[in-house]
């Protein structure tokens, strides 16, 4: 099987460090690939020694011949504009999808070979004649560090892009009259929208793993998301998990953490508020529902999808 895997975006975020896993675990198990990606981007300095094949950024139409002429077994798109560009130049890729978003419809999403979606909840917002399989995203436990230094009191976190799906809003709304500081870690356009809230921003961290081990509580307040890795990074930390009924994130919590509805203010407090008081399921349970979530189960899983979809196509 030869797979040419498709990311023309500019930024390292969440889908591009999972492509950045599979293709690794790919590699280590024979499969011949190949990435087409913008050179010098953030993706392109963390693919290791994989084939490269040079494009120009999101949907450039220029991407058209380039992925036209590829020759492989599985063209997979890892983006929307991917996607996109694929169906246009003709292809029938398999694609990764990540977002819980609801469709609107179009041909491109009947073109797809089929679908690698990181969450059933994901793969339940696309049509129903599209064929998928989930894939759960595999992640990697943080290295262990000290607590952070955030100052005293009792300390619940969310961390997230300041973006409207992540719903920091609720989460401001459930801070009020809460007896702990509400730590947000994360960047993003709602930054000025939040300032004036009982949260307080952080702004971009790269000691995830400190704030985790400061944190009594962990949060995750989204009122859409596909999966949520960091919540699964949570948990492999042993935090005390609350968060909401949004998407994947169920699939991922089980009943190893407290869930509440989205965009439910008072709800989500009075589930910080159990947590916090010390009625939660066990940071033992928590680390091991972790754990199902490993890289090497998302590498096999998107292999056999892969081969699954291709089977009766015979599709190059």
């Amino acid at each position: 099987m030869r797979v040419v895997h498709v990311d023309t975006s500019t930024e390292l975020r969440g889908g591009q460090r999972q492509l950045q896993l599979l293709v690794a675990g790919l590699r280590d198990s024979g499969v011949d690939q190949a990435v087409v990606r913008v050179p010098g981007s953030p993706l392109d300095g963390v693919l290791g020694d994989v084939e490269r094949i040079d494009a120009r950024p999101g949907g450039d139409p220029r991407n058209l011949p380039v992925l036209h002429g590829i020759v492989c077994d599985v063209l997979a798109a890892h983006t929307s504009q991917a996607h996109q560009v694929s169906v246009l130049a003709g292809r029938r890729p398999v694609v990764h999808r990540r977002v819980d978003f609801p469709v609107s419809g179009g041909v491109k999403y009947r073109r797809a070979l089929g679908y690698v979606c990181v969450s059933q909840a994901v793969a339940d917002v696309l049509p129903a004649d599209c064929s998928t399989v989930v894939v759960h995203d595999g992640v990697e436990p943080l290295a262990s560090m000290p607590p952070a230094e955030v100052g005293p009191g009792r300390v619940v976190l969310a961390v997230g892009a300041l973006v409207d799906h992540k719903d920091h809003a609720t989460l401001a709304l459930a801070a009020q009259g809460l007896d702990a500081r509400v730590l947000v870690a994360g960047e993003g356009p709602l930054r000025s929208e939040l300032e004036a809230t009982a949260l307080e921003l952080l702004g971009q961290r790269t000691d995830v793993a400190a704030l985790f081990a400061r944190a009594d509580v962990f949060v995750h307040p989204s009122k859409l998301e596909g999966m949520g890795q960091v919540v699964v990074e949570a948990l492999l930390a042993g935090c005390v998990v609350v968060a909401t009924r949004a998407g994947g994130v169920p699939e991922v919590v089980g009943a190893a953490g407290l869930l509440v509805p989205p965009q439910d203010p008072d709800a989500l407090r009075g589930a910080l508020r159990r947590a916090l008081d010390g009625d939660h399921p066990s940071t033992d349970v928590a680390r091991a529902r972790g754990g199902l979530f490993s890289v090497q189960r998302m590498v096999d899983g998107t292999r056999a999808a892969y081969a699954r979809f291709l089977a009766p196509t015979g599709v190059r």
